[in-house]
């Protein structure tokens, strides 16, 4: 039984994960957008995180076992990690070609 439904403010929601604790829903947008949303279990948008503009977007992203970090692969080659409290990057970094 359906609960009930919400919009998501993306171009093509790419792919969605539910938080480790329940408490949200984290939507990645295009491949060809950088843009991460963190929405609460009743629609409410907590969060647009975007890194930079006008490139390839996200490639990966992962939960840590509790729920409190927020791990983002992206298409220039580096790695955000973002916390719970804030939804904003508290860690970078880069892989060198």
């Amino acid at each position: 039984e359906i609960v009930g439904t919400f919009r998501v403010e993306t171009t093509d929601l790419a792919d969605l994960s539910w938080c480790p604790d329940g408490s949200c829903i984290c939507v990645i947008d295009s491949c060809l957008e950088y843009r991460m949303l963190i929405y609460s279990l009743d629609g409410r948008c907590l969060k647009t995180f975007q890194a930079y503009y006008d490139a390839l977007g996200i490639k990966s992203f992962s939960w840590s076992p509790s729920g409190q970090l927020l791990a983002i692969g992206s298409y220039d080659q580096g790695i955000r990690v973002l916390n719970n409290l804030t939804w904003n990057s508290f860690a970078e970094c880069f892989h060198k070609v």
